[in-house]
């Protein structure tokens, strides 16, 4: 059984990139400009470590945009691979370490034993491993309206190097129309650590006909732990993809200012008396 998802439409990333784009410009504009005021005036020192604090709150945003921009036309050029679902077959390596990790078909195999027996369907192929509700379950066979529209969950990893894979979690508008349900474009990605949402079906019909209203819940945690447990037992590695590791340089940088930027203000004022 294959599996080919919607591609990303451009506005969505298009938005969320004027946005980075715009926050970059602002800190790197305004630290430019302290930096200049402090280097034509030979201003107070403070206005320094302000300046080049902007300035560099300002370079680390250019460089998460431009891995933003890199990883999310990744992710929306993947999103269009043609992956096919994935059989347990033979038992399992034994559980290692990250010096000796399992090959990518046993993790693989391994993600899609985590989820056997569960509402969830795992795809693959030699460079990515996705999972996603599956749609096909008899819960999902069928809606009662000609065409509706609503969202699921897929989580992905994508083979970077042996023993090291890169999440991407991606949220997919759910297309039916006389037919059954499938992926559509992609609505969101985002690192989807904690994502939580509920997904009704307001009715449906099943192997035996006609069945009552049934509420479908999906949530990001019934994803994370089973991979999380899959990946560390094979000797794998999960990175952080680009806007988690912009939001935590950001977080970590401005923990920082807080304490050295009052610390320049109370050793320049003391230097000064």
């Amino acid at each position: 059984m294959g599996f080919t998802a919607g591609t990303a439409p451009r506005r969505t990333y298009l938005r969320q990139l004027i946005v980075a784009a715009v926050i970059t410009l602002i800190f790197g504009g305004v630290g430019t400009l302290l930096t200049t005021i402090a280097a034509v005036t030979g201003g107070h020192p403070a206005l320094w470590i302000v300046g080049i604090v902007f300035l560099v709150v300002g370079l680390i945003g250019l460089i998460g945009l431009i891995g933003m921009a890199r990883e999310r036309l990744a992710v929306g050029r993947d999103a269009g691979r043609a992956l096919q679902e994935v059989a347990v077959g033979g038992p399992l390596p034994s559980p290692t370490t990250r010096s000796a990790p399992w090959s990518w078909p046993d993790l693989v195999r391994g993600v899609a034993a985590a989820f056997e027996d569960s509402p969830y369907v795992v795809h693959a192929d030699d460079h990515q491993v996705r999972i996603t509700a599956d749609l096909a379950d008899a819960r999902w066979i069928q809606v009662t309206s000609l065409r509706t529209y609503s969202t699921v969950f897929a989580a992905t990893l994508t083979r970077k190097r042996p023993g090291l894979a890169r999440r991407n979690d991606v949220l997919h508008h759910v297309e039916t129309t006389a037919g059954p349900l499938r992926l559509g474009a992609i609505a969101a990605v985002r690192s989807g650590r904690s994502w939580f949402w509920k997904r009704k079906v307001q009715a449906a019909i099943g192997p035996s006909g006609f069945q009552k209203v049934v509420d479908i819940d999906f949530s990001t945690s019934d994803i994370n732990g089973p991979l999380q447990d899959v990946v560390k037992a094979a000797g794998w590695k999960q990175t952080l993809d680009a806007e988690s590791k912009l939001a935590l340089a950001m977080a970590l940088l401005g923990g920082s200012s807080i304490i050295i930027v009052p610390l320049a203000l109370l050793a320049s004022w003391l230097l000064d008396r």
